[in-house]
């Protein structure tokens, strides 16, 4: 029962992930590394993150099994976690790095393993990118050069001698920072590690070149293993970069491709703007000339109509001149209580004594006021008297046909024109004013107006 159980927790990549598990850790037994690989529930990561950490466990013992005493000797013959130098080693890394991988990403983690290259092994390197691998992948990109990719192993025996006597050399810096991009990271943390899964990193020291800018990610050219001299070190890439320069010459001609249709598309848009921006500029002319035109044309129809008001004014006024040489046809009243005034006309009798007359003048000369400035809310008016004469008077928009009426009054008893009876009046259209009350605006007189003055006496 417990095999049928155990055969049905085992995933149908059961074998694959067996090879690679012995990839990333050297595991020569299949046997073991698959046990090893049970006890964890075929969860690779937390397989190898175990492995590395130093939680070492025997296989446990099956029927048909070898002894104790045989799965030593094989344990010893194949040089397996039974050994004691692989015990010390857990140990170890469980005092350094504690029971788990730090979970560390980015810049971090980037920056963490700088920072310790640089107090183990000084401050001469190859300029690391300080930033995720993702990040040094697009920057490899935007720059059209080859991706360096160093796994540091801090255990691992040549790791010191190889950063020592290869890394921090001026030689490969100089090289490795005018021909690669490169990034670095400590397989102390995950995201080197799962770098290190990716690219199927082997041993160590251990370095890869990519080629950067294909749709589908990054490709590992080529992976470098083991300890080699700064010289050598440099050999090896240059001859990495011969062999496979026509890959990034292809990559770099697809990105120029999509360089320059960007910067096309850029420019079609561009170009589109403009000439939309021109399209409103010219559309904005047009609309203020034809504005410009209409109100030329409506100042031109307003002169025309107040030239032909004035014309027909003179004709009115020589055509009164003419009857009033003419004689009476009747007598006119002699009292101002006998007077008929037609609707819409005043009379600008106040009493029989000329005391009363001229008190009258004085509250309408007080109650008109001085004559307001111009402005907006100011309507000037031309008033044409029945003698000809033109008079010219800016009145409060707000103001009444009553203000007017005092205005006419005490400028016909300021200059002593004898008018009694009169009414106000325009020709286009043609209106008589009858309410005293209603203002200026409501009158149809703003802005500016010309009133008649008609004497009913006459």
């Amino acid at each position: 029962l417990l095999a049928l159980r155990s055969s049905a927790m085992v995933p149908a990549d059961a074998d694959e992930l067996v090879e690679r598990f012995q990839e990333v850790t050297s595991m020569q037994n299949s046997d073991f590394a698959r046990t090893f690989l049970q006890q964890h529930s075929f969860q690779l990561d937390s397989a190898i993150a175990a492995y590395m950490a130093g939680e070492l466990e025997p296989p446990p013992p099956s029927r048909g099994a070898a002894t104790p005493a045989e799965a030593g000797q094989v344990a010893e013959g194949q040089g397996q976690p039974r050994s004691w130098p692989v015990r010390m080693l857990g140990r170890a890394l469980r005092l350094l790095f504690g029971p788990s991988r730090p979970v560390s990403f980015g810049p971090s983690a980037a920056q963490a393993f700088v920072d310790r290259f640089e107090r183990e092994y000084g401050q001469v390197h190859p300029s690391f990118v300080v930033d995720g691998y993702k990040q040094a992948v697009q920057l490899a990109t935007a720059q059209s050069k080859f991706l360096l990719v160093y796994l540091h192993s801090p255990l691992h025996q040549d790791t010191p001698r190889f950063c020592r006597q290869t890394l921090a050399t001026a030689q490969c810096k100089a090289f490795i920072d005018e021909h690669f991009v490169i990034w670095g990271g400590s397989l102390e943390y995950s995201e080197p590690f799962v770098v290190s899964e990716s690219i199927q990193s082997s041993g160590f020291p251990f370095m890869a070149v990519l080629l950067c800018g294909h749709s589908d990610g990054a490709h590992c050219l080529e992976r470098i293993e083991g300890v080699m001299g700064g010289p050598a070190l440099v050999e090896r890439l240059n001859q990495s970069m011969q062999r496979h320069r026509g890959n990034l010459t292809q990559i770099q001609q697809q990105q120029q491709r999509r360089q320059d249709s960007q910067q096309l598309r850029q420019e079609q848009n561009l170009e589109f703007e403009r000439a939309l921006q021109a399209d409103r500029e010219r559309e904005a002319k047009e609309q203020a000339e034809r504005l410009r035109l209409e109100h030329a044309e409506d100042e031109a129809r307003s002169k025309a109509e107040l030239e032909a008001a004035l014309e027909l004014s003179e004709k009115l006024v020589r055509l009164h001149a003419n009857n009033s040489t003419a004689p009476p046809t009747q007598r006119p009243p002699t009292h101002t209580s006998d007077l008929i005034l037609p609707r819409g006309s005043v009379s600008n009798h106040c009493c029989g004594s000329p005391q009363d007359k001229e008190a009258s003048l004085k509250r309408k000369r007080d109650r008109l006021g001085a004559e307001p400035p111009a402005g907006t809310d100011t309507t000037k008016l031309r008033i044409m008297l029945p003698n000809g004469s033109k008079i010219d008077r800016k009145f409060l928009a707000s103001g009444t046909i009553e203000a007017v009426r005092d205005f006419i009054d005490v400028h016909l008893g300021d200059n002593g024109i004898p008018i009694e009876t009169y009414s106000l009046s325009t020709n286009y259209p043609k209106r008589t004013f009858e309410n005293d009350s209603i203002t200026l605006t409501d009158a149809g007189l703003h802005p500016q107006s010309v009133l008649y003055v008609q004497d009913l006496d006459a």
